[in-house]
């Protein structure tokens, strides 16, 4: 596992970036990987393993506001003074140029997880044609009503005090993801039902953390424009995209949401879209107790499309 920096196209930010398997020097793919929020991409290492025996190099970056791509600890939590939604669009871009450049003979597949399937799912609105597959994993609900009062609370609060960490706002983003559990034992049994995993979680100063007011605002921004289908028409229609989400996940409103965006990706004309749920998996579905299952059906998704030629 090689740790390399790349620096921002647009304001030359420094960016730290895990290249997971450089010992793989001929592989069959290439996967990018886009993490969630409150955590970092070393966190995929396992998943990468997997992976990296099957003949598939994999590539990930801590976002702003994440991991070591903060120089300081006040970044933690915090993606920009402004247009942080942008700024992580194209940061995800910058990372697949270097990829590209590297690997300039090898299909690229994108995966993001929770924040980063929205991150994703924006980078696929403008960049589609600069990958040939999409992974779209515990995605969130669409956006609606709820996230419209957030929309307009979140605004309100960043004219006044943007990089300040609100617990309020904390709270009503995800004090209901606990309230389909019985018996739960931490504030984050949402994630997984692996115990172990919950507990690393919350041992880990990089996970978990409070996020600003500015930090919501890109955050919604970005499900806006992810939900809104006239952004989809500049998707290549004969990508890959696979949506993928556990049953029990709240994020995804039990799938009800993941199941909204499948379907409009569809109605926008996309042909090769399809939709895996897992029942009784919660949030992080690559770290449930189940999860070489999941493993499994990600890596015939890549099989498919490096076999695709």
């Amino acid at each position: 596992m090689k740790e390399f920096y790349i620096y921002s196209s647009l304001d030359n930010k420094k960016l730290c970036c895990i290249d997971f398997s450089e010992n793989l020097k001929n592989p069959k793919i290439v996967l990018q990987i886009c993490h969630g929020m409150a955590e970092h991409i070393r966190r995929y290492k396992d998943f990468a393993l997997f992976l990296e025996k099957q003949g598939i190099r994999v590539f990930g970056m801590d976002n702003r506001g994440h991991g070591k791509t903060c120089e300081a600890e006040e970044e933690k939590g915090h993606i920009a003074d402004k247009e942080g939604n942008i700024k992580l669009i194209e940061d995800v871009y910058d990372l697949n140029k270097y990829i590209k450049e590297q690997f300039s003979d090898k299909k690229i597949v994108i995966f993001g997880h929770s924040m980063g399937s929205v991150i994703v799912r924006n980078f696929l609105n403008k960049y589609s044609d600069s990958v040939d597959g999409a992974i779209i994993c515990g995605t969130t609900e669409q956006y609606g009503m709820k996230h419209r009062f957030a929309m307009l609370l979140a605004r309100i609060l960043s004219r006044k005090n943007g990089n300040k960490r609100s617990n309020f706002v904390n709270r009503l983003g995800f004090s209901g993801y606990n309230s389909g559990i019985k018996n739960k034992n931490t504030d984050f049994d949402w994630l997984t039902r692996d115990e172990k995993v919950v507990e690393n979680y919350i041992l880990d100063k990089d996970c978990g953390f409070l996020c600003t007011n500015t930090f919501f605002l890109d955050l919604i921004t970005l499900i806006r424009e992810a939900s809104d289908k006239k952004n989809l028409e500049n998707i290549n229609k004969d990508l890959p995209i696979l949506f993928i989400s556990g049953k029990a996940d709240p994020v995804g409103a039990y799938g009800r949401g993941v199941l909204k965006g499948y379907r409009m990706y569809k109605k926008a004309g996309l042909k090769n879209v399809k939709i895996k749920l897992y029942a009784q998996m919660r949030h992080e579905i690559l770290n449930e107790i189940d999860k070489d299952k999941v493993y499994l059906d990600i890596y015939k998704f890549l099989e498919s499309i490096y076999e695709n030629n």
